[in-house]
């Protein structure tokens, strides 16, 4: 699950960049703010009482580091190059809380305050240790960024959520039509309607509760409980499409 996640990232990334091995926040900012159900920004040489103020308001910062400076021990081989996510901190031992990927003790690892603001690190190619003191202010609120279109499908973030289309893709059920021109025009975006009206398939539609029966390019109504069970069928065979893909069918003479 965790790759499927890191996989499906990398797959956002590629809508807007080209590939690349290192990024820096302001590009991982851009794919947050694209294309994830949150919000982030890019913030210059943030000072300790600034990040506890985030973390207190529980908005998880995301950190990039000069690896070597994080003098994490579980480390293995040499990255120069590295991202955490503060969760929290504690006054009392003077540490954030992390949750770090480079190591599988990473779990609410603890680093000293002195170490982050230390290693804190913004991309620079060749040159990490001596790139900016950047970190990401992250928000669960979309703010502006709900009227971003990554993808360019003519759906907004906000619509990709609502509508449970894929933020990063123009075409979510892959029948070749954008998620935007389909839904403009009552049909499906995330469900390939045409692959599923074949011969034999169950079909049903928001708009009514009868069930429809495909044969021969034609859907015939279901006309009862009985019909239905005496032909073998049951409830899970039903394939939901949309109102107008459905009115779109030519009816035929319904099952008595």
């Amino acid at each position: 699950m965790q790759k499927k996640g890191i996989l499906e990232l990398f797959d956002m990334k590629h809508v807007l960049f080209p590939e690349s091995f290192d990024e820096n926040v302001s590009m991982i900012a851009d794919v947050i703010n694209n294309f994830l159900p949150w919000s982030a920004r890019v913030v210059e040489q943030p000072t300790l009482d600034m990040m506890k103020a985030e973390l207190d308001a529980g908005r998880p910062i995301i950190v990039p580091a000069y690896a070597s400076s994080l003098q994490n021990v579980y480390f293995r081989g040499f990255f120069p190059y590295h991202m955490l996510v503060l969760s929290g901190y504690d006054d009392t031992e003077q540490t954030f809380i992390a949750e770090d990927p480079g190591t599988q003790y990473g779990h609410a690892y603890r680093y000293s305050y002195d170490t982050i603001m230390s290693a804190m690190h913004d991309f620079l190619p060749g040159n990490v240790a001596g790139g900016s003191k950047r970190v990401l202010f992250t928000s669960p609120d979309l703010g502006s960024t709900a009227d971003t279109d990554g993808d360019r499908d003519g759906l907004t973030k906000a619509q990709e959520f609502t509508y449970g289309t894929v933020s990063y893709v123009f075409d979510s059920d892959g029948d070749g039509f954008g998620d935007g021109i389909e839904l403009q025009f009552g049909y499906l975006a995330t469900k390939n309607e045409q692959a599923v009206i074949q011969q034999g398939a169950l079909l049903i539609a928001p708009g009514s509760p009868q069930v429809y029966y495909m044969d021969a390019g034609t859907k015939h109504h279901v006309t009862s409980e009985a019909v239905f069970f005496r032909n073998g069928w049951n409830w899970q065979m039903l394939e939901w499409i949309s109102d107008r893909m459905i009115g779109n069918i030519p009816t035929g003479s319904p099952l008595t």
